[in-house]
């Protein structure tokens, strides 16, 4: 990352759930609409061929386990139905989740709650688990006690794409909650969506978990590193026959949100940035729990491969 990237770097000390910056100019003319869809109230931003969702369920966090599974199943339900109504695909998925690490009476702590919500809502959904249908996702805490969703649907179908270093989320076992987590690791846009993005996939939230365990635990600055050999991974599973070193294929990312639960982290984490990705324009830091209390750091963003 340049310097000039680096001092661009945005830091949200409070975090208000807002896209991420690589979406600034697609939403800037976009038409705002609100409508009311399966008991929710959603906002829609129309700039085709994508709609922007946005929905919010007050006072989640302080629901107890049942009543919060529930109203997580409904919210992604009535996402689902307004998006298939629409004759669109989600593709990318941002979930703002209050008491993300919060332990409820029954072990579960909320983003094991939420997962099951998410998963009952998707199977019913698609009648079955359907990896080709799942988008790019990320969940982290959220302030406050509301529940956020948000999504980016498209009027073309994304392709999902695996990192052959992680577990497929579906697939976890019954260590990480009774239900999996379900989205895809990144995704492929369709040619109308690359040309307007500018970029030509989406990537999730990327940690430092390999297989489905957590490495390095209390070591940020090998989390660190396992992150930077996630996100090559991604990258040269993009690149197809191609082989690509470290740095040219960490050269192909241009966006990039990274999440610390720890403000005191932030200056290595930017350090990090500088010294790993040379392309990057723009970097955002968002101070937020992430879904395992023993993950010290988490990036999504873009990548362009097509170069």
């Amino acid at each position: 990352m340049s310097a000039t990237a680096a001092s661009q770097a945005v830091d949200s000390h409070e975090f208000v759930p807002r896209p991420p910056s690589y979406l600034d100019s697609l939403l800037s003319n976009s038409r705002i609409r609100e409508v009311a869809f399966g008991g929710f109230r959603i906002q829609i931003e129309s700039c085709e061929p994508f709609q922007f969702m946005r929905v919010r369920v007050p006072g989640a966090g302080v629901l107890d386990a049942e009543t919060y599974h529930d109203a997580v199943y409904g919210c992604y339900q009535a996402l689902g139905g307004l998006i298939r109504q629409e004759n669109l695909h989600p593709v990318r998925f941002w979930n703002y989740l209050p008491g993300i690490l919060r332990e409820h009476p029954d072990g579960r702590s909320g983003y094991e709650i939420f997962n099951a919500g998410r998963f009952n809502a998707l199977q019913d959904l698609y009648g079955r688990m359907a990896p080709e249908k799942l988008a790019v996702a990320s969940a982290v805490g959220g302030a406050g006690e509301d529940l956020n969703v948000h999504v980016l649907a498209s009027s073309q179908a994304a392709q999902p794409v695996a990192n052959p270093r992680q577990l497929a989320p579906h697939e976890y076992s019954k260590r990480y909650g009774p239900l999996p987590p379900v989205f895809a690791r990144a995704c492929v846009l369709a040619s109308t969506g690359r040309a307007l993005l500018g970029r030509s996939a989406l990537v999730a939230g990327t940690a430092s978990i390999v297989g489905e365990h957590t490495l390095h635990r209390g070591q940020l600055d090998r989390q660190l590193d396992e992150v930077s050999l996630n996100l090559a991974s991604l990258s040269n599973a993009l690149a197809g026959t191609q082989v690509l070193s470290m740095p040219e294929a960490l050269a192909r990312y241009r966006d990039l949100r990274v999440y610390v639960p720890n403000q005191l982290d932030k200056s290595e984490v930017l350090t990090w940035l500088q010294n790993t990705f040379s392309e990057v324009s723009h970097a955002e830091f968002v101070h937020a729990d992430l879904c395992r209390s023993d993950l010290h750091v988490e990036v999504e963003g873009t990548l362009n491969f097509a170069v």
